[in-house]
C-alpha cells in the first residue's frame, strides 16, 4: 500500500543525495519524479565548450560576468547548434543614484572590471545589449548585497526594461 509522504522530505533527501532515502520515502517507486519534478528546469552554467554543449542538450545556458560581445558570440554559436536554447546572463552590478556615485562605490569596494556600474538607467542600457544578444534572463548580483537601496534600484532597472 502507498503511504502519504510529506513532500518536504523529498527535497531534503534529494539535497543529501541519498537514493536510499528517496526510495524508502516513496514505496510506490515513483522516485524519478522526485529527482526531476516536471516544473523544474535546469540552467547549465559556464564558458567551457563542453559545458556549453551540455547546456545546449539541457536547453538552457547561464554565464556570469562576460561582456555582451563575447556573450553574443557564444550565444550565436550555441543557437546555430541548438536553436531553441534559452540563454541567460548574470553578473555583479554596482548601483547608486548617479553614475558618479556608482563609480566611487566601485572603486571603494574594488569591483572587478566585469561589473556593470551605474545608476539604474545606465545598467538597464547595458543589459539591453545582452537582451539583444538573446538573453531571456539577467541575474543581477549587487556587489553590496546588504544595501537595502539595491531593492529600489533593481526595481527601477526592471521597470526600464519592461
Amino acid at each position: 500500500a502507498n503511504r502519504a509522504v510529506d513532500p518536504r522530505s523529498h527535497g531534503d533527501a534529494a539535497r543529501r543525495g541519498s537514493t536510499r532515502e528517496i526510495h524508502s520515502a516513496c514505496p510506490s517507486g515513483r522516485h524519478a519524479e522526485l529527482l526531476r519534478p516536471h516544473a523544474t528546469r535546469l540552467w547549465v552554467g559556464g564558458e567551457h565548450d563542453r559545458v556549453r554543449m551540455l547546456a545546449g542538450e539541457m536547453g538552457a545556458w547561464n554565464v556570469w560576468g562576460i561582456d555582451h560581445r563575447l556573450f553574443a558570440l557564444q550565444t550565436t554559436e550555441l543557437r546555430d547548434r541548438f536553436p531553441s536554447i534559452e540563454v541567460t546572463w548574470g553578473g555583479l552590478v554596482v548601483l547608486a543614484d548617479s553614475d558618479d556615485a556608482a563609480h566611487e562605490k566601485a572603486v571603494s569596494l574594488s569591483a572587478p572590471a566585469s561589473a556593470i556600474i551605474g545608476k539604474p538607467a545606465t545598467v538597464a542600457r547595458a543589459l539591453r545589449a545582452y537582451e539583444m544578444s538573446g538573453a531571456t534572463w539577467a541575474v543581477l548580483a549587487p556587489i553590496d548585497a546588504s544595501n537595502v537601496a539595491n531593492t529600489r534600484w533593481c526595481a527601477e532597472i526592471e521597470s526600464l526594461l519592461a
